[in-house]
This record gives structure tokens, sequence and C-alpha cells, in this order.
């Protein structure tokens, strides 16, 4: 079977809404090469975005990275960024690695419907793959517009259209996909301006949608 066939396959199986895991192990009967350029891709993506984000935004004093997970975006915010400034990492699953010797790198465990930190308190927040693993996306978006200051800065992204669920049971559920519009209505109503989303593609599958807005 060539590549253009095992795409075709792959659109029938998304077409199907299969588990991510189901598809995972009939791309890799197929292809393993094709299923390890698929896997990588779209956090790629991901990186290059945050990377992207850090040089070209005033990300100001203290970034929180909402549900953080264990691979976190500290690197391609700090690595990056030329200013000083206070990264704190929340997840509600205790898996940090808490070994920094830097002071201005902090990891609590908080719920993204209930941020433990203070309104008004934080220059940038992060959240990447994770609006869509929360039950209440308005609470979790409405508790990030709370903790960031006036002109704060939001970078966010939520997988494409085209990504198959992939939840981590028991404590990671996966409860929808987005579109651009829908997104967009969400952080309109969640006193979010000069918003600004990107759907990428590969392949002619939506992969990630990217997002940065203001506070207003």
């Amino acid at each position: 079977m060539d590549e253009s066939e095992i795409f075709s396959s792959l659109k029938t199986m998304i077409d199907q809404n299969l588990h991510a895991n189901v598809i995972r192990d009939n791309i890799r009967e197929l292809s393993p090469e094709i299923l390890e350029k698929l896997n990588a891709i779209p956090r790629e993506n991901i990186r290059k975005f945050v990377s992207e984000c850090s040089k070209n935004f005033n990300l100001g004093k203290v970034v929180a990275d909402i549900g953080c997970g264990y691979r976190t975006n500290r690197e391609e915010l700090l690595d990056k960024y030329t200013g000083n400034i206070r990264y704190i990492g929340i997840d509600y699953i205790d898996r940090f690695k808490n070994n920094y010797e830097n002071n201005n790198i902090e990891f609590i465990l908080g719920d993204a419907m209930d941020i433990p930190l203070l309104d008004n308190t934080i220059s940038t927040v992060i959240s990447t793959e994770c609006l869509e693993h929360i039950y209440d996306d308005k609470k979790a978006l409405s508790e990030m517009s709370r903790i960031l200051q006036p002109d704060g800065i939001l970078i966010l992204t939520v997988p494409g259209r085209d990504i198959p669920n992939h939840e981590k049971l028991p404590y990671q559920f996966d409860y929808r996909r987005y579109t651009i519009d829908n997104l967009e209505n969400l952080l309109l109503n969640n006193k979010f301006k000069d918003i600004e989303i990107d759907e990428i593609f590969y392949m002619g599958f939506s992969v990630n949608i990217m997002c940065t807005a203001k506070l207003k």
C-alpha cells in the first residue's frame, strides 16, 4: 500500500470516528514510519508556535501554563524569551518535575475550572491541548480571563478537527473538537479581544488550531 492509499485509509477511519488507539494500531501495521511522522507533526507545530509567541510578544513578568502536564511549555517559553519571567505550571495530576534550581519556576496542583491564583496577577496564560479535555470549557476560559491582567496575553492551542479522540483514562477525557468560529465565540464571550486563530493542515487533515488573544 502506497502513501496516498494509507492517507485515504486514515481519512476513512477518522470519518468513522474511531478512537485514536485503534487508528494508531491500524496505521502501525501499514507503515510504522508514517505513524511516527503523524504522531510528531502536531506536537512539533505546537512547539514552533509557542517559541514564535515567546519571541513576538511581551509576555510580561508572570506566565501561567494551564494544564501543563509532564511535558510543559517551559522550555519553549523560557529558552526563547529574553525577559526576566516567572513560570507557573498548573495541572490537576501531580506529574511534575520539581527539581529546578531556578526560583522563578514553580509547579502547583490545580483545576483549570478553579485556578488557584489571585485575580489580575498573570501577564500571560498559555494552555496547549488542554481545553478539549475540560468538562466545562466556558468556566475554564472564564478562570483564565479572571487571573489575567488587563491586556494580558492568551496563547492557546487545541487539536485540529481531524485529530481523533485520544483519552488517557481514567484521568483524561476527550470531550470535543473545535471549529474556528466556535472557539472565537467562546473567547469573545469571556472578555478576550484581538483574537487571531489559525488552522494548520497536513496532507489535507486539520491537525492543529492555534490562537492568541488579549484580555479586554
